[in-house]
């Protein structure tokens, strides 16, 4: 009798330290996703305070310091908004620190002299005006909280004025061809990386007219063609300036069109900002407003033909692959089209970008007209503007592959004050 009521005694004991263990168990792995949850929060604070920052760490440090606060507060971390410090005094270990970024050895080193980039700490430690992260279950174990801590960095596409126009093929024969009457205005310097022998080629009554022209390789000018620019050759090769610039994830948007959107006869629509697959066209005097937003164009490409307008404000127009293949950006026909970019967030002063697999030409022809106030970004492929096809970019870069140009066509860049490339293009690094 005894020794029954021992195992049974013996089993109850075995029984409550297996139940203890699974409490213990479910505990941990409670507290483990709740700490999961914090970080990311975390980690959102930080990286949207260090873009919001670093939009304006060139110009004026103050103002943001003050952005990157504004901002976290905004962003709840368990409920409540997010007590960042703006850390005046640059202190290497603050919340907010400016900085210079390498992107080639991916260093950042803390300095307020002509800062290119932002490093925000969000964290929840003894630190921290909030404290440490309080558990769930670790009370039970004896620790009531776990510290965490996320960091971001994030920088702008360069550091002062950068060229108005980089055609980045490293050596194509007439990366920048100009023919018939074909004109480029520019306030400011064009860059060619190609170190072809006859890198640009202007002739046929074609002129350029800009502050430098730095050529890797050499050009040629003939029939009339003529230069109003300091021409410098044997220049070093420049690297992308948007290398770094992270593409919008169509995952990430609202699926607005499975099919070729298209619109023509007289028609007038706004559409929102989302993923458009097969492409959009716009024909035949039709209309077109686009909300302020993202749009990204998932194959098909965008066509704007015979009188067909499209008016786009604070937006972004990501052009990339997608079902039924990729397609080019076409202005034909007396198309006309007027883009002004996002004025914050990673795309601000981008108004066109192409993904960097996508090497279908931009074409601008037959008296179709593209004004933008921002960057064109298309850094494998081609422009070709011909036929009275005129570009005007204020307050912007074009940064291409290679450009052509014929029969009256015309570029103008100008307004270099206001250039993303240089003074605060932002994305994340880190």
């Amino acid at each position: 009798m005894n020794a029954r009521r021992h195992h049974r005694g013996s089993v109850l004991v075995w029984v409550i330290g297996v139940m203890a263990a699974m409490i213990a168990m479910v505990g941990i792995t409670i507290d483990f996703w709740f700490l999961h949850h914090v970080g990311n929060q975390l980690q959102f604070v930080a990286d949207a305070s260090a873009l919001a920052a670093v939009a304006n760490v060139q110009s004026d440090q103050d103002l943001a310091r003050i952005d990157a606060v504004d901002l976290a507060a905004e962003n709840p971390v368990l409920g409540v908004g997010y007590d960042l410090d703006s850390n005046e005094a640059n202190a290497d270990d603050g919340d907010v620190v400016f900085g210079r970024y390498d992107r080639d050895t991916r260093t950042f080193t803390p300095t307020t002299e002509s800062p290119n980039a932002a490093k925000v700490v969000a964290h929840r430690t003894e630190a921290a005006a909030q404290g440490e992260t309080p558990l769930l279950f670790g009370p039970i174990f004896g620790v009531s909280t776990a510290p965490l801590r996320r960091t971001a960095i994030a920088m702008t596409s360069a550091g002062g004025e950068g060229p108005a126009m980089v055609l980045l093929s490293p050596d194509d024969r007439d990366a920048l061809n100009l023919d018939s009457n074909a004109e480029i205005h520019v306030e400011g310097s064009i860059y060619i990386n190609s170190d072809h022998s006859r890198a640009m080629y202007v002739r046929s009554n074609a002129r350029v007219f800009a502050d430098d022209i730095d050529l890797v390789g050499d050009y040629l000018v003939r029939s009339n063609g003529e230069v109003n620019a300091t021409i410098n050759t044997d220049a070093t090769a420049l690297g992308d300036p948007f290398s770094d610039l992270v593409p919008p994830d169509p995952l990430a948007h609202t699926l607005r069109a499975s099919s070729k959107t298209r619109y023509d006869g007289n028609q007038t629509a706004t559409i929102q900002p989302g993923v458009y697959q097969r492409g959009i066209s716009i024909d035949s005097n039709a209309r077109v407003t686009m909300e302020p937003g993202v749009y990204i164009i998932e194959g098909g490409g965008i066509e704007i033909n015979s009188n067909g307008s499209l008016i786009a404000n604070g937006v972004m127009i990501y052009n990339t692959g997608g079902p039924g293949g990729a397609g080019s950006i076409r202005i034909d026909s007396n198309g006309d089209v007027v883009i002004t970019p996002p004025s914050e967030g990673p795309w601000q002063g981008i108004s066109i970008y192409q993904d960097r697999d996508v090497s279908d030409d931009m074409h601008i022809n037959s008296n179709g007209r593209l004004e933008v106030t921002g960057t064109v970004y298309a850094p494998t492929a081609g422009v070709q503007v011909d036929s009275n096809g005129a570009s005007d970019i204020f307050g912007g870069n074009m940064i291409v592959y290679t450009l052509e140009m014929d029969s009256n066509g015309r570029i103008n860049v100008g307004d270099p004050d206001a250039r993303p490339f240089g003074q605060g293009a932002v994305f994340l690094v880190e």
